[in-house]
């Protein structure tokens, strides 16, 4: 079974914390990353507000969530127990440290009440994110251990001085930029 891409579907807060860190993982009860075929995977009715777009290039193996925690390194494409044919979701376990590309983003929306930050800030985390992946970022889903010791740490969105930093050091070409559309 070979599949090109895989999508994740995410807030934007959350895909900025993975492209800096190059780590993944669920709050579920396994703390598998979990992804999908379609770019609304999971629906697009859970306020989420951007896709991570993946490259997988490893084995991948068909496993019932019975089998469930599985081996690392490993894609497990997981069925709907009433409907054995049909994917439910794929994923990877803690400890998967190869063979996951981060390479695009897609299906962005920044209009989500429930986002702690305002429509700038998170036009600004979407641009870093777009310049950091140009050339692809391997991502993995760390040890047990290490999602324990990130969990204990409080949960913070980035701080204002990044976006200021970033707005200062693009501010020549927004101007530019600008001056463009104002001529006639």
């Amino acid at each position: 079974m070979q599949l090109d891409k895989i999508y994740h579907r995410t807030k934007v807060e959350t895909a900025y914390k993975i492209v800096t860190s190059k780590n993944m993982w669920s709050k579920d009860g396994h703390k598998q990353a979990n992804f999908h075929t379609e770019k609304f995977g999971g629906g697009n009715l859970c306020h989420n507000e951007i896709t991570l777009v993946f490259r997988w290039h490893g084995k991948v193996q068909r496993t019932k969530t019975t089998e469930w925690p599985a081996p690392p390194n490993i894609l497990h494409w997981t069925p709907w127990a009433a409907a054995p044919d049909e994917l439910w979701t794929l994923a990877l376990f803690p400890g998967t440290n190869n063979n996951l590309t981060l390479i695009d983003i897609c299906e962005i929306q920044t209009s989500d009440e429930y986002s702690t930050l305002t429509e700038t800030e998170k036009l600004v985390l979407i641009e870093k994110i777009r310049s950091e992946i140009l050339t692809g970022i391997p991502i993995q889903v760390p040890s047990l251990q290490h999602i324990n010791n990130a969990n204990k740490t409080p949960n913070k969105p980035p701080a204002w001085d990044v976006f200021k930093q970033y707005l200062i050091s693009n501010l020549n070409k927004a101007s530019t930029f600008i001056s463009t559309l104002r001529k006639p």
